[in-house]
């Protein structure tokens, strides 16, 4: 019984990390999403101008505050604003590469496209269909994110291990390597 408090714990932490980390994005990318599916179906009076108006500018929301609390959260790394630019890149490609890909190239246009079928309105429709295409995106996007955490996570202790141990086989190796050489057919000592 204690294991299953334990588990249940653990999820419980895990589902505050991603809605602290995912529900700002979610938010604006939500309100984009049928904003702009709204005004491309007044504009176009077309369901497929629709799904890929709210798609895009669905994106445009979310990423724009994923970009944002990542720069940030990569303040304290290296200092430059190349390498913190290259950071907040790698970590927002690694957790949203794949889910993305899958998510814009085919599930959201499509739900997009038939939630309006379903429910009769336009923006009823877009809400339905976004939610059924987020199902699908975090899925892919959270197993990514604990994917890129538990390598961040393995370096970080690969780094400590070696800042930590100053002595020792790898300490005397490492010593062993940089240490000049004698030449070769010199004699060390007092000579």
């Amino acid at each position: 019984m204690a294991t299953t408090g334990v588990r249940g714990r653990h999820w419980l932490r895990k589902a505050r990390e991603w809605c602290s980390r995912y529900l700002p994005a979610e938010a604006l990318g939500t309100v984009c999403s049928v904003i702009g599916a709204y005004a491309a179906f007044q504009v176009w009076d077309s369901r497929a101008a629709a799904a890929l108006a709210g798609t895009i500018a669905e994106n445009a929301g979310f990423y724009g505050v994923m970009v944002a609390l990542e720069w940030r959260r990569q303040a304290g790394g290296p200092p430059g604003r190349r390498r913190r630019a290259a950071r907040t890149a790698g970590m927002l490609s690694a957790e949203f590469g794949p889910a993305e890909a899958f998510d814009s190239l085919a599930v959201r246009p499509l739900m997009l496209f038939v939630g309006p079928f379903l429910t009769g309105g336009i923006v009823t429709g877009s809400a339905l269909g976004k939610v059924l295409a987020d199902v699908v995106f975090y899925i892919v996007a959270i197993i990514c994110y604990e994917a890129a955490q538990r390598r961040a996570a393995a370096r970080r202790r690969r780094i400590a291990a070696v800042a930590i141990a100053p002595s020792g086989p790898r300490f005397a190796a490492v010593v062993a390597v940089g240490a000049p050489r004698p030449r070769q057919g010199s004699t060390t000592g007092p000579g």
